[in-house]
């Protein structure tokens, strides 16, 4: 009786099992990547929105409370060098509520602006 060269049964499930692991593991690589590049934008956006907020705030118009998916809270104060502008922005990302905060002191003097 001559024998015969084959994978096993147990041969084939094992690589079955480490090729689902790897498979696996590059989606979860390629999801992440996505949620990531989502959330960059996300905060790019939010720069922007509070950027944009605290130069409407010094130049004495009353900015906007947001631009979906953002909301802005502004605050102000008087400091001994000037004024303190603050703009907190929030916004709901893939990986939770997430919030940046911009701060920006305007001199008292006119002169030391740029």
């Amino acid at each position: 009786m001559t024998r015969r060269h084959a994978f096993a049964l147990v041969e084939s499930l094992i690589a079955l099992v480490i090729l689902t692991i790897v498979l696996f593991s590059l989606a979860a690589s390629v999801l992440f990547s996505h949620v990531m590049a989502l959330h960059t934008l996300q905060k790019e956006g939010a720069y922007r929105v509070g950027l944009e907020a605290l130069e409407t705030l010094e130049a004495g118009s009353i900015p906007v409370s947001g631009v979906l998916p953002y909301q802005v809270t502004l605050a102000s104060a008087d400091l001994a060098e000037g004024r303190s502008h603050t703009a907190r922005v929030t916004w709901q990302s893939p990986l939770g509520p997430r919030e940046t905060t911009l701060q920006r002191v305007v001199p008292r003097n006119a002169s030391l602006v740029p």
